[in-house]
């Protein structure tokens, strides 16, 4: 029966690109929460630690070169270090100037954050609370990947809180996030990044949100190419163009997509890597390197090495003049 799939083999398609999937999991970025295992090594406000694999996910991995990013304050100054694995890092406080945490991340070096932002729109206007559970829907400038930040006044412990994005397929890789109040005033952050157009808080009868913010995050390149011309849609066009190549891209790989994928497949990293060379910095050359270098190339039927020029598409070498003219 050609073209007809019975439920059997689309099963067994299935499994089959479980199984490829998994060959390419070490493409898929990661990143790890270490704030207290931060706090825990400063001592009367000194912090000295080692960077590495041991020190912070022992029995994890996280590909590429990693990096320890710790921001704190320091007396009424904020700051922020970035350090290499293999390195150490010292920031020294005293008693008049007291050294305090705020967020340690280790992860794959060349990520950067643009700090906490306010949300373009928010359903309820700001302090808010109910007498049931109820949502607020939150509305970024762009479709980024982010993660959410809060600051709640609780009239008792325990309340739970969930963190969740508007864009329902990132439920694939990221689900749900909770935190659970103590009484008082206190701000939480969401350990892991989501990706979307929208955030949306969950919140529980006797929690009043005060403020909420969101911290983008992306590879660390730059907007260097441009475009314009006379016709309104094609610049259009290219400002969500670019702006889905940079949502695409993570510290080690170009992603299929940075919600129900999160890997990088050869047809899709083709393309993103042919477009940086034309819209971002020469730092997005690095993630075309690690490409590269992932030995996919020629391991997957159908997903090819594929060049888009002025004739259009070609995948295969051409050896002679009859393979050239198709013969």
């Amino acid at each position: 029966m050609n073209g007809i799939y019975t439920l059997k083999n689309m099963k067994n398609i299935c499994m089959s690109m479980l199984g490829l999937f998994s060959m390419f999991s070490n493409a898929v970025a990661a990143e790890a929460d270490v704030t207290a295992k931060v706090r825990e090594a400063v001592k009367d406000h000194v912090l000295s630690i080692a960077v590495n694999n041991s020190t912070f996910v022992s029995g994890e991995q996280i590909p590429g070169i990693k990096e320890l990013v710790v921001e704190f304050n320091l007396g009424n100054e904020l700051g922020r270090k970035a350090v290499r694995e293999g390195g150490s890092l010292e920031i020294k406080g005293a008693a008049d100037k007291p050294l305090t945490i705020i967020k340690a991340t280790y992860r794959a070096e060349g990520m950067t954050e643009y700090g906490l932002k306010d949300y373009v729109y928010t359903s309820k206007d700001l302090p808010h609370s109910e007498a049931k559970p109820w949502k607020l829907v939150c509305q970024l400038p762009y479709n980024a990947q982010y993660t959410m930040w809060i600051r709640v006044k609780a009239d008792a412990a325990g309340k739970e809180i969930e963190f969740d994005s508007s864009n329902p397929l990132m439920r694939c890789t990221t689900p749900v996030q909770k935190v659970t109040t103590v009484a008082g005033e206190q701000a939480y952050e969401i350990k892991d990044w989501t990706a979307g157009e929208g955030a949306i808080y969950t919140i529980p009868a006797g929690v009043t949100v005060l403020a909420v913010k969101f911290r983008e995050i992306g590879y660390d390149t730059q907007f260097a190419g441009s475009f314009s011309c006379n016709d309104a849609d094609y610049n259009t066009l290219w400002k969500k163009a670019t702006r889905t190549l940079y949502l695409c891209l993570r510290s080690n790989c170009f992603m299929g997509c940075p919600d129900r994928e999160r890997g990088e497949w050869q047809g899709d990293a083709v393309l993103e890597m042919e477009e940086c060379f034309y819209a971002l910095d020469l730092s997005s050359h690095k993630l075309a390197k690690n490409f590269m270098l992932t030995q996919q190339i020629g391991q997957l039927a159908g997903q090819n090495l594929i060049a888009h020029g002025e004739y259009g598409v070609s995948n295969t070498m051409v050896t002679d003049e009859k393979s050239a003219m198709g013969s």
